[in-house]
């Protein structure tokens, strides 16, 4: 950090040396008086700053950005409000271990407990301890002399393990004053050891050829070890499920991939996992939860030997009583495992159709329609960002990930309304590194409302952004739960369905609204430069098999808590 020479540099001098050092080169925020110090020290070192619309979806945009990338991502807000504004995101990274920055400015520390506006200190609504429950570290510095070791544990948290959401709350008194401390170059912390070939050497002898089936987690995709775990099933031969969350981290069109498990997965997919034949489950880098394993259904796991590699020891053996463990990061297993075997990665494709839509354009405009022209239509190395909602089980079962495209979706936290924000993110992530691919947010009409203003963001920036609204007036997933429990009685329809084509053009968008998969398909097909935005009119189809089956489970937890036989 250059400074005048009559001063040493500050606290927000040394974060600013400190992100830039992670690899940091664009922070998404919302600014405020306390946050001033902070935007002058990004100036000072020409970090670009990305003008978010709300607190949580500059949190987003980080998150996208870091999901693609795989490196962290950093984001600031103001006091107050702010902080409590920028949870929800928050909450979302560090449930999936995405590690994302959050710097927060607070009121002079002189200020505190004396009814400052918008005060987030110890004395008032404290921001640090809001946020701890939901992040890897959430922190204050208190004074320039305590940032070392704030910036040591955060870098932990960024960079090593299972990484998550790290908060840091900075004073604004203290974020400006001088500290004569260069400690960003004893930052560099040395990977963690790879297992032993004996340790996985013990793994493996557990695993018999020819009768072991891979369960791929979200772990892999974090790992970005999708070729390595096709190795080692190859090695192995065994077939490779994935969890909703682990989607996306193999290619699906590889010989070896056996389907999308769990809540939204294939129906035949799950038949296959359970089927007689195997007697070997190799679990890698999953919490094999209730969304993962149908409502923690014991069907795949009954008569077979369970091994589980996972970088987080606290997920081993959680929900399912293993055989055997190892502690460790999937990618590193992998190499271990397959001794120095060459590892195929996939090739790169130019962008292009990819299937004959001529079957798909008879279709109604269902989400299962929307998927599937997604699917067939959608450029080769496209990234494809998935809300919560009803589109999540037609795109997890639909849409298909092969060749470079990657799939995306916060089944962690859940948050409706993240996939705008991340998609935003990413393409500012393939605009640095050069690139040309296409990222697409597929999302409901009712969790746009919640959190897609950063549309906006792409009309600015003009980024290569294309959002699909499913546009069913309202809440259809908890629509169609409510109905298979027994009758809708919550408040699910909008009265007034909101207008996409209009507020998107609002927004200085280019928007067209489609009813049918051919429009859909003109619509998709159509060059485009910079966002766009398809109001596409879902009519009400067959609720989808992942409801019914989440619903069956519903209703069973509900007996057994009533004392039903």
């Amino acid at each position: 950090m250059t400074t005048p020479a009559e001063r040493a540099p500050t606290v927000h001098e040394h974060i600013v040396d400190f992100i830039v050092a992670l690899g940091v080169t664009t922070v998404f925020g919302i600014p405020g008086a306390p946050l001033t110090g902070l935007y002058a020290a990004l100036a000072r070192r020409n970090i670009r700053t990305v003008l978010a619309r709300h607190e949580t979806g500059a949190v987003f945009m980080a998150d996208g950005h870091a999901r693609l990338t795989g490196r962290p991502a950093v984001c600031c807000v103001t006091s107050g409000p702010g902080v409590l504004n920028a949870a929800a995101g928050i909450g979302v990274a560090q449930s999936d271990g995405v590690p994302v920055l959050l710097l927060s400015a607070e009121v002079p520390s002189r200020c505190w407990g004396r009814g400052a506006l918008q005060e987030s200190g110890p004395f008032a609504l404290d921001g640090v301890e809001v946020l701890r429950p939901i992040t890897a570290l959430s922190v204050r510095v208190p004074a320039a002399g305590a940032l070392r070791p704030v910036l040591v544990k955060a870098h932990a948290c960024l960079t090593s393990g299972r990484r998550g959401a790290v908060h840091i709350a900075i004073p604004s008194d203290v974020g400006s004053a001088e500290l004569d401390d260069a400690f960003t170059r004893t930052l560099d912390l040395p990977p963690p050891p790879p297992p032993t070939a004996e340790q996985v050497a013990a793994i493996i002898e557990r695993l018999p050829h020819g009768k072991t089936v891979i369960i791929a987690g979200h772990g892999v995709s974090a790992s970005a070890s999708g070729a390595s775990v096709l190795a080692l099933a190859e090695h192995l031969d065994a077939q490779v499920f994935t969890t909703p969350k682990g989607k996306g981290a193999v290619r699906e069109d590889h010989p070896r991939f056996a389907g999308v498990i769990g809540f939204g997965g294939s129906p035949s997919a799950w038949e296959r996992l359970i089927a007689p034949g195997s007697s070997a489950v190799l679990v890698l880098g999953s919490s094999l939860g209730d969304q993962q394993t149908n409502g923690w259904s014991t069907d795949w796991r009954v008569g077979r030997t369970l091994v589980h590699v996972d970088i987080d020891a606290g997920r081993i053996g959680r929900a399912f009583a293993v055989d055997a463990g190892l502690v460790a990061d999937v990618g590193a297993f992998c190499a271990v495992a397959l001794g120095g075997r060459a590892v195929a990665t996939a090739k790169r494709l130019l962008p292009g159709p990819m299937l004959d839509t001529a079957s798909l354009r008879d279709l109604p405009m269902t989400g299962i329609a929307i998927a599937r022209m997604l699917s067939a239509l959608a450029p080769n190395d496209a990234q494809v960002f998935v809300d919560v909602g009803n589109m999540t089980a037609c795109m997890l079962q639909h849409f298909e990930v092969k060749h470079a495209r990657r799939f995306f979706a916060n089944l962690g936290a859940g948050c409706m309304g993240h996939s705008v924000g991340a998609a935003v993110g990413a393409a500012t992530a393939v605009r640095s590194s050069g690139g040309t691919s296409r990222t697409f947010a597929v999302i409901g009409d009712a969790a746009f409302a919640m959190y897609g203003a950063e549309l906006h963001v792409a009309a600015e920036l003009q980024l290569g952004t294309t959002v699909i609204v499913a546009n069913d007036a309202g809440h259809g997933m908890i629509a169609d739960g409510e109905t298979l429990l027994g009758g809708i009685v919550s408040p699910v329809r909008f009265e007034r369905p909101i207008d996409f084509v209009a507020l998107a053009k609002g927004y200085g968008v280019p928007a067209r609204r489609v009813s049918n998969p051919d429009e859909l398909s003109d619509a998709l097909l159509s060059p485009v430069e910079g966002p766009c935005l398809i109001d596409a009119q879902v009519v009400p189809g067959p609720v989808c098999e992942a409801l019914r089956a989440r619903a069956r489970h519903v209703q069973a937890m509900i007996a057994e808590a009533q004392g039903a036989p």
